[in-house]
């Protein structure tokens, strides 16, 4: 295999910035590629944090009182009869989870998130145990009050317009969510972990989230 001497002429590099944040270029020579360097979704976070803050890691669930609460329901007559289900699934979880962003963005409180399992399937349903797993947030310590508080009240008038918002004009997932704040069920469950400076956690990241170099996926048409 050829090797070139010259820094301009390699194909595939992997240099730090002024920060020592590891970045890759790919120059595509051959008009042909096979091949590819691809990173790791979490390192698109590595920008958005700022070196001087400190940062509150937290996570969120479905709350079991609000599983079990939907789960019983889910069993009545009147919504068998009629096929309709009332359980906590994923997408009533996916739902909460994007009216935390839309509150927390409302508020000016800036949330990185990311699912701690990460869900590869081949169509079909995620997991029905999907809500149970933690999504992770990565929130100025300054803000992880406020963005508990607004995670408690998902329910509370504002949380609720943004939710009735998100969900209209199918309102699929109403009757659970109406059902929950009725009988003042919080939808999550919300724990604190870590604190980390924003320096140390992006050099953390930075060298330990992998860079990938594998062969390109190609369709079976050949495009």
């Amino acid at each position: 295999m050829a090797k070139t001497a010259k820094k301009d002429n390699l194909e595939v590099t992997v240099q730090q910035d002024k920060n020592g944040i590891y970045d890759v270029k790919y120059q595509d020579k051959s008009g042909h590629r096979e091949w590819e360097l691809s990173h790791n979704p979490m390192r698109d976070i590595i920008p958005k944090l700022a070196f001087a803050r400190a940062y509150q890691f937290l996570s969120t669930s479905a709350n079991p009182a609000a599983l079990e609460a939907l789960a019983e329901e889910n069993e009545k007559p009147e919504h068998r009869k009629e096929d309709k289900d009332v359980f906590f699934n994923n997408n009533l979880m996916r739902m909460y989870l994007e009216a935390t962003t839309a509150f927390a963005k409302k508020q000016g409180i800036e949330d990185i998130s990311f699912p701690l399992v990460k869900y590869n399937h081949s169509g079909g349903h995620p997991h029905w145990e999907a809500p149970r797993w933690p999504v992770m947030h990565i929130v100025p310590m300054d803000d992880a009050i406020r963005f508990e508080t607004a995670v408690k009240n998902l329910h509370g008038d504002d949380g609720y317009a943004i939710i009735k918002k998100l969900e209209s004009p199918q309102n699929y997932r109403m009757l659970q969510v109406d059902l929950l704040r009725q009988r003042k069920i919080e939808p999550l469950a919300l724990e604190r972990h870590i604190v980390v400076g924003g320096e140390m956690l992006s050099q953390v990241m930075n060298l330990l989230c992998q860079f990938e170099y594998g062969t390109v996926e190609r369709s079976n048409g050949g495009d």
